[in-house]
């Protein structure tokens, strides 16, 4: 064999055994990556069992395999989550039931921590609640951050309180501002 030869063959060797490894790190057994390599199963074991260089390589190839799948498991997250927060959206924007918009608006808010904090803005508007809506209304009402931001605002409470005129022109009730700013007509 010339020299030439001889380091073609330890060349792909070596090419062969990165592969063992590569296969062996992504959980293939010994039969499996033997037929990938065209190797016997009891060689490719063998080498994992007496060749230390050869393990070294399966667990360096099963480090960034395992770094690897923590990337594309949080990439697969990450899509999902936003695919997620869209179809929340388009139902809250866009479903018929009443009830469904407001769960998905509630849903949005707890999942952004914003559920029970008193808003910047608050807009308050006249509506014609029917018992779903005014039961989803109840229980957002007895939510605590709702409780507390009430406390801090006793006009608002007199006015939620006071007996309902046929209609109510929209309101726009700014923290910064002591009375409420009706919106021009």
């Amino acid at each position: 064999m010339s020299q030439f030869q001889g380091k073609v063959r330890g060349e792909v060797k070596r090419v062969r055994d990165r592969k063992a490894a590569r296969l062996l790190a992504a959980g293939l057994s010994y039969e499996e990556v033997a037929q990938q390599v065209g190797l016997a199963s009891h060689t490719i074991a063998n080498k994992f069992h007496t060749e230390p260089h050869f393990v070294k390589m399966v667990e360096k190839y099963a480090h960034k395999f395992e770094e690897n799948l923590e990337e594309r498991i949080i990439e697969g997250l990450t899509e999902a989550e936003e695919e997620a927060v869209d179809t929340m959206r388009d139902l809250m924007t866009d479903a018929q039931s009443e009830e469904v918009r407001f769960k998905a608006a509630e849903s949005i808010l707890d999942r952004a921590g914003k559920r029970g904090k008193a808003a910047e803005t608050k807009q308050i508007a006249t509506l014609n609640l029917n018992e779903p809506l005014e039961k989803a209304l109840a229980s957002a009402l007895s939510d605590p951050g709702v409780k507390q931001f009430l406390d801090s605002h006793p006009d608002l409470v007199k006015k939620l309180e006071a007996p309902k005129p046929e209609a109510l022109p929209a309101e726009i009730i700014d923290e910064d501002v002591s009375e409420p700013i009706n919106e021009p007509d």
